[in-house]
């Protein structure tokens, strides 16, 4: 059988963030149809409202992001009854022959392995595949060390085949010679889309609408957009190089055609750059936002933003990019002490700070502060430092927001390999055992033991409150914000 005689169904597994519609599958259906094959999309994300409660909602999002479950045997069965219902209603009358997962973070690791066992019920020969930053650890790349579970999915054939690093090439392998076991792919040099465009004709893009983080003062559809892959930073609490070792961008001609036709085809408005860093490389940033002038586009656009040096970014580039249509940057200035930012692998001081909020904010760019509380080298000075940044700049918070997270020790980031961080060892607090999530949130830096998990937890929460003091809007989940907008059946029709 030709491999274009194949009915290819991508499934995004839920993990409570459907800001936007996913460009992993639109991806992955803009190859397919060059490809001229058969597809189908499932964002399971935007039904999560209409089966769970509110209370179930949060538990699943906390357990998206490493909380143990209370009754983990009640949430299993709810989350199998919700597979049941879309694998029956989406699944079934497409028939297809092979079915992919993109898992966007470790912690989908278990309800994906819960969707196979139930999509092997109604196919149980089907081919399944499985791609994305959450497929693995990814302990170390070089070695090939893989976590268990990537190991026990495809040896015990729940999953077929598990394809590490960029898809765009491996999937198409994968359908036409149905692999076995996992794979490591190297990154790709360049990532031309310009005939394989991304396509989000498949999926049920009004049901995004008004869910990307406030960022867009009209109430149009977002369209998320990668103009470049890796990082030009190397921060010691980050996994993207493990992901990523290089950093590589596309033309901005080909970024901005790109746009241009979402404007043509899908009278789009709002774009969310998913780069690690839109302005990692300024000549590239530069080459957009010309494109998008030179073609008078009208459009805004949000995406990451680092703070450089002073003289780096000039007057004309923040000039150019409101004139672009730059409406937000996303800027992780993670701690107010200079001494944790350094530890981090920052390379920006405060002044170089300043600089580049002072220069936002004087062109209406929003800029939204991401914060990091509980770092393991991080004293209560250190802490208090953050509180002074917080408060210096409470005149600007009309034009500044904030968003925090209690610090989370991930074991592909530089910080959690002891031998490049001379003197920090890690481990796992004893009140919270040793599985697989617990070092995640649960750890203890024997170097600063006094920053135990209540202590990490009291400094989060007293942050958030200081910032709400200052009259600081957050970032509010948009998940729940909106949940209740789409339109699809309620509880009661899917149990029935």
């Amino acid at each position: 059988m030709s491999y274009k005689n194949e009915r290819v169904a991508m499934v995004m597994i839920p993990y409570l963030r459907p800001d936007y519609p996913p460009l992993a599958l639109a991806t992955f259906k803009g190859i397919l149809n060059y490809e001229g094959i058969s597809s189908k999309m499932l964002d399971l994300n935007i039904y999560v409202g209409s089966f769970f409660t509110d209370k179930e909602i949060q538990e699943l999002e906390n357990f998206c992001q490493g909380t143990q479950l209370n009754d983990e045997k009640r949430f299993y069965k709810k989350l199998r009854l919700f597979y049941r219902h879309y694998i029956k209603t989406s699944l079934v009358p497409f028939r297809p022959t092979t079915v992919g997962l993109s898992l966007f973070s470790f912690f989908m690791q278990k309800p994906a392995e819960i969707f196979c066992l139930e999509l092997r019920k109604i196919f149980p020969d089907i081919n399944i595949f499985a791609g994305g930053s959450g497929v693995t650890k990814f302990l170390n790349a070089e070695k090939k060390e893989i976590d268990d579970w990537s190991k026990i999915v495809t040896g015990n054939k729940i999953i077929n085949h598990i394809i590490i690093g960029e898809g765009e090439n491996a999937v198409l392998d994968y359908i036409k010679f149905k692999k076995q076991g996992i794979e490591f792919v190297p990154q790709l040099n360049n990532f031309d889309l310009r005939e394989k465009l991304p396509c989000y004709d498949d999926l049920e893009v009004g049901a995004y609408k008004n869910k990307a983080f406030l960022e867009f003062d009209n109430n149009e559809l977002t369209v998320p957009i990668t103009a470049s892959r890796g990082c030009v930073r190397r921060c010691s609490f980050c996994n993207v190089e493990s992901l990523w070792p290089k950093y590589v961008f596309r033309p901005g001609k080909d970024v901005v055609d790109e746009m241009e036709h979402y404007v043509k085809t899908m009278n789009i408005k709002n774009f969310k750059f998913t780069d690690s860093l839109i302005n990692g490389s300024n000549k590239a940033w530069r080459d957009i936002n010309k494109e998008i002038v030179d073609r008078n586009l009208d459009i805004q656009y949000t995406g990451q933003f680092i703070a450089k040096p002073i003289g780096q970014t000039t007057q004309e580039d923040y000039d150019m990019a409101q004139k672009a249509g730059a409406t937000k940057m996303i800027i992780g200035v993670e701690s107010g002490s200079e001494s944790v930012r350094m530890h981090m692998k920052k390379k920006f001081d405060n002044k170089s700070l300043h600089d580049t909020i002072e220069n936002l904010s004087d062109r209406n760019i929003m800029s939204h502060w991401m914060l990091i509380t509980g770092y393991p080298t991080e004293t209560e000075q250190d802490f208090q430092d953050t509180l002074r940044l917080i408060e210096r700049y409470k005149k600007y918070n009309d034009r500044i927001t904030l968003s925090f997270v209690s610090f989370v020790l991930l074991p592909d980031s530089p910080i959690a390999y002891q031998s490049k961080y001379e003197g920090l060892t890690f481990r796992t607090e004893n009140d919270y055992g040793h599985d697989d999530y617990s070092l995640v949130n649960y750890w203890i830096c024997d170097q600063n033991p006094t920053l135990n998990f209540k202590k990490r937890l009291e400094r989060f929460e007293n942050a958030k409150k200081f910032g709400k003091e200052c009259g600081f809007g957050s970032n509010v989940d948009p998940y729940k914000r909106t949940i209740k907008q789409h339109e699809a059946v309620h509880e009661n029709q899917i149990l029935s």
